[in-house]
């Protein structure tokens, strides 16, 4: 029946297959042991998932820091011995609480004006929390991975193994094994690529053009968009 399948149904076909893995099903009349192994896979992704998001949003609020910092130091050493009265700050993303800027462009912290330091811890946070979601995100999803090497290769083994005589005599079984083997490595990459780069560069895609439409207008958006899609058309095609 492969046979008779075009390649894009067979890569369909795989993708579902490992999906069903990434994200296993719940009968209702499967042992608890079963039930309960799902549950865990279910949550290891939803929290993989989570930290991507985290990380993408951490990704995303850093340059807007690293340009509060910029814009922000200027106005504080036109100061003159530390008087920071008049301080502007327009520059300031806008997810900071006003209420939190206005404190900091009034005080100082260990004699240094305390919002371009802020400022600058943040960006060093952010550049950290990134890093760290990305590896956490990883630790987290490599269970699910493993799973899912051994559920497919066990399969392929058993299959290969109810196989009349014949068949293993007609076939180097030697070579078999080695492809099932890299077919077994490949998984984990395949998984990786599915969960956190398809849909999340999507999404990612579409975050950054909205911020970037926001800023500039839609002439920069559409420009980023039809770069973008000129890129994918030429490597895919």
């Amino acid at each position: 029946a492969d046979v008779r399948l075009s390649s894009a149904q067979r890569n369909w076909r795989i993708a579902k297959e490992l999906g069903r893995h990434v994200w296993p099903p719940l009968p209702e009349k499967t042992p608890a042991s079963e039930r309960e192994h799902a549950v865990a896979m279910r949550q290891r992704v939803v929290a993989s998932v989570s930290l991507m998001l985290a990380g993408k949003g951490v990704t995303i609020a850093t340059p807007f820091m690293f340009k509060a910092l910029i814009d922000t130091l200027p106005i504080y050493t036109t100061a003159v011995d530390g008087d920071t009265a008049g301080v502007t700050t327009a520059n300031i993303p806008a997810f900071v609480p006003d209420s939190l800027v206005d404190a900091l462009s009034t005080s100082t912290l260990v004699g240094v004006p305390a919002l371009p330091l802020v400022l600058l811890l943040s960006y060093g946070t952010s550049r950290t929390l990134s890093s760290l979601f990305q590896e956490s995100r990883n630790a987290v999803f490599a269970h699910v991975a493993q799973s899912a090497i051994r559920s497919v290769g066990r399969t392929t083994f058993d299959h290969v193994h109810s196989l009349d005589l014949q068949y293993h005599l007609d076939r180097n079984t030697g070579a078999l094994g080695r492809i099932i083997e890299r077919g077994n490595r490949s998984i984990s990459f395949i998984l990786n690529a599915m969960v956190f780069n398809t849909v999340p560069t999507i999404v990612e895609v579409g975050v950054v053009t909205g911020c970037m439409g926001y800023q500039f207008g839609a002439s920069h958006a559409s420009t980023i968009l039809a770069t973008i899609g000129a890129y994918v058309g030429y490597t895919i095609g």
